[in-house]
């Protein structure tokens, strides 16, 4: 039997405790957190320099980041295996207010995460 592959993540939140309690969750899940991302350049930049990496990276991304933008998130989407994107300040990026709501314990972000990895593994029957 074969095991599932756990994806390699990248954090791009600005708040410390709210990127603290992501990373260390997945981590203690199995998952590899391999960037974390300070601003929406060093993201761009990370994504773009390491395309194969990016390629099979899970994307967690909070509305606080400095200089994202709708735009910026959509331009980089393709690249990477699966995004989720946050609401870590509610109101102040408008852009943002239909993002998901960042779970309060670590029971939720990892049952989030988990749907989102392995919906595009679902099969339809023929």
């Amino acid at each position: 039997m074969s095991e599932l592959m756990l994806p390699i993540v990248i954090t791009a939140v600005a708040n410390p405790e709210l990127e603290g309690f992501i990373a260390s969750t997945l981590f203690a899940q199995g998952w590899s957190v391999v960037f974390r991302a300070l601003d929406w350049d060093c993201l761009e930049r990370y994504v773009c320099e390491n395309p194969e990496g990016a390629a099979t990276a899970l994307l967690l991304y909070g509305s606080d980041l400095t200089g994202i933008s709708k735009l910026g998130v959509q331009s980089i989407t393709p690249k990477l295996r699966q995004v989720i994107g946050f609401t870590t300040d509610t109101g102040s990026n408008p852009e943002f207010a239909d993002l998901t709501q960042v779970p309060a314990v670590p029971g939720d972000l990892i049952s989030l995460v988990r749907g989102f990895v392995r919906a595009p593994m679902l099969r339809v029957s023929p």
